[in-house]
């Protein structure tokens, strides 16, 4: 089974920043989710639309942009 991880990354310690991930957490979670019998793939999901949907794509992951 192929399981993929979307996350947007903590880019400075700030409030407004506080509940995206840092790179520690990321590298936490993926290390436990590797102990699983899964295909992980991290995907950044932080950015224009567009750009993560063909980051997405390049990956084989179905997905439509809102409203479309």
């Amino acid at each position: 089974m192929r399981v993929t991880l979307a996350y947007n990354l903590r880019r400075e310690e700030s409030e407004a920043e506080a509940e995206l991930l840092s790179r520690t957490d990321l590298e936490t979670l993926l290390a436990a989710l590797e102990e699983l019998p899964y295909q992980i793939t991290p995907v950044e999901v932080s950015g224009p639309t567009d750009q993560v949907i063909a980051e997405l794509r390049l990956f084989s992951i179905p997905c439509s942009a809102p409203g479309g």
